[in-house]
């Protein structure tokens, strides 16, 4: 599944990651259900929503023969109206 799922949030990814990468060297960091609501009543009866917060990490590198460079964390909104691209922060590789 994870294979998966890294393949279809790939597109979204290439627009903000301005390195090369391989998905073979992504990471899904984790996947949250949104739930909506004030209370807990109110979330309960919207656990079923088709709403996620994924965060993916990336390990980018120059050529086929180098060390990675930075690591990219990616933040997705997943809806059934699309995929948004939420937050993205750059680590360098040490």
């Amino acid at each position: 599944m994870y294979d998966f799922i890294l393949t279809l949030l790939d597109p979204y990814a290439q627009k903000v990651i301005k390195k090369d990468y391989g998905l073979y060297d992504a990471k899904i960091v984790s996947v949250e259900r949104m739930n909506h609501g004030r209370s807990a009543v109110e979330k309960q009866f919207n656990n079923g929503s088709f709403e996620f917060i994924a965060k993916v990490q990336y390990r980018t590198y120059t050529g086929p023969h180098n060390p990675p460079e930075t690591v990219e964390e990616v933040t997705f909104y997943i809806a059934p109206s699309g995929v948004q691209t939420v937050g993205h922060a750059v680590k360098k590789q040490k």
